[in-house]
């Protein structure tokens, strides 16, 4: 027994091999090899190495709000897309993309947005960031394609054609009304909703509402979401007294946008019309919020000024709509606002 612990005891260090191991320890090393081990330097690439790991921990944990705030945002963008909510979508899309400006779902969004509220500029930016990048969700890139084709409308081809409705307003009235029969099928269904939609435009300023609304239908029969000729609609009808069919081609535009601001404003002038003056503030509220800087809801809240003795208000508003419009140089809207405020057309 004594022989057995003396062998244990002696154990040579297995790292010197020439002193004798400190024994209790399951690595048989003497006292100077065991101090030698337990100060060895860790390696500097080690300690770098480390420190790019821990770096980009800690990048990751301060990005991570940013990431969860964008897929946040990015799902109420698809949410506002499927419920025909524009003005929302591209509010919550351009919160994605100042996070992450390339990504492709926001920039779909967007572009999907931009092209329901004719927003030129940002359907170009979303555009440039869309081109020759693949999509693969094809839902999204589906619904893309039909945008771009809503926007078809205010691109005319034949602009030869388009054209020669200028000279349209001189001409008889059952020529003008039947203008768009006589066009052969080689003209494209969107060249004919735009020389519908001018001829008829040349009529309403006629204030031959009738004539004019028997161009648009037939302008409608070929392009039935067209915005132009169903807005244009809504205006004849509710000159001609039609409301009920004016508030229901509202509908029409809203169902493709429900955040329309225009057409919203819209309705707030037919309920002026039918004197039903609480209805028509709450949609002048609704377009205001809708489109801040749209001249149709301005000019909405104005006329809701003005109808419930606010004309000060509504002198206000006048003043800003006249000031947007000089940059274009039009006053198309100001003056028949104008004539309203100062009691020159009594509108109701």
């Amino acid at each position: 027994m004594e022989d057995n612990l003396l062998l244990e005891t002696e154990e040579q260090c297995i790292h010197c091999k020439t002193t004798q191991a400190i024994p209790g320890y399951p690595m048989n090393l003497c006292t100077d090899c065991r101090n030698t081990f337990n100060n060895y330097p860790i390696p500097k690439w080690l300690w770098i190495f480390a420190a790019v790991i821990l770096l980009l921990m800690i990048a990751g944990l301060i990005r991570m709000p940013d990431y969860f705030d964008a897929s946040v945002h990015l799902r109420r963008a698809e949410k506002a897309v499927e419920q025909h909510k524009y003005i929302t979508a591209k509010k919550e899309a351009d919160k994605v993309l100042k996070h992450l400006p390339g990504l492709l779902e926001a920039n779909g969004y967007k572009f999907i947005a931009a092209a329901y509220t004719f927003d030129e500029r940002n359907l170009n930016i979303s555009y440039e960031q869309l081109q020759d990048k693949p999509i693969n969700d094809k839902e999204l890139l589906a619904e893309i394609n039909k945008a771009m084709e809503y926007t078809e409308q205010l691109i005319p081809t034949d602009t030869l054609l388009l054209k020669s409705t200028d000279n349209f307003s001189n001409y008889a009235t059952a020529i003008q009304e039947n203008f768009l029969d006589s066009l052969n099928d080689g003209v494209r269904t969107t060249d004919k909703a735009l020389f519908g939609y001018r001829i008829a435009n040349n009529l309403f300023k006629k204030k031959d509402y009738k004539t004019c609304i028997a161009v648009l239908k037939k302008t409608l029969a070929i392009s039935p979401d067209n915005y132009g000729a169903t807005g244009l609609l809504i205006a004849s009808k509710r000159n001609a007294g039609d409301y009920k069919g004016a508030l229901a081609s509202c509908d029409v535009l809203l169902a493709i946008n429900r955040e329309d601001a225009r057409i919203i404003a819209q309705q707030c002038k037919i309920r002026l019309l039918q004197k039903q003056d609480k209805e028509a503030a709450m949609l002048a509220k609704q377009a205001i919020t809708f489109g801040p800087d749209d001249i149709s809801a301005l000019e909405a809240q104005a006329m809701v000024y003005y109808f419930s003795g606010k004309k000060p208000e509504s002198n206000k508003l006048l003043a800003r709509i006249r000031a947007m419009e000089a940059a274009f140089e039009d006053s198309l809207v100001s003056e028949r606002l104008s004539k309203i405020l100062n009691g020159t057309d009594p509108y109701r």
